[in-house]
């Protein structure tokens, strides 16, 4: 009896420490806002969702515009303590996409800042700085 409520008490406290304070994981879709700012006075702001994968500290998944599911680019990532740091880089037809974020997983939500860049042929990349990024787990 005593070996029965011992194993039961480790496999409380094991739950216990897991939901507590032990590893995070981030896997599943997370929808959210981004704004960007290319620093030459153009601001835009957008939904944006990303699906993730986690494998211990790895992470892959897509990432996009929530409007338009279809065109996720692939992503990859780390997830250490509490900080996610993914990005995303893809071309078609000749344009290149390049996303970095910078994360945060605070009460459930991820937040940060980022990099984005966006080429075409024969035109100088718009570049810039994802000012705000707010991801909340679906």
């Amino acid at each position: 009896m005593k070996r029965v409520f011992g194993a039961m008490g480790v496999a409380v406290l094991c739950v216990i420490a897991s939901s507590c304070g032990g590893a995070s994981n981030v896997s599943g879709t997370w929808v959210g806002k981004v704004t960007m700012d290319d620093g030459k006075g153009n601001k835009s702001d957008g939904p944006m969702s990303m699906t993730l994968k986690q494998d211990g500290n790895n992470l892959t998944g897509s990432v996009g515009d929530a409007d338009k599911p279809a065109e996720q680019m692939p992503l990859t990532g780390t997830m250490t303590g509490d900080a996610v740091s993914v990005s995303a880089k893809e071309t078609k037809a000749g344009a290149t996409t390049d996303l970095k974020f910078d994360l945060k997983l605070v009460s459930g939500k991820l937040t940060g800042t980022g990099t984005f860049s966006l080429g075409a042929p024969g035109t100088p990349a718009m570049t810039g700085a994802i000012t705000a990024a707010s991801f909340d787990k679906k």
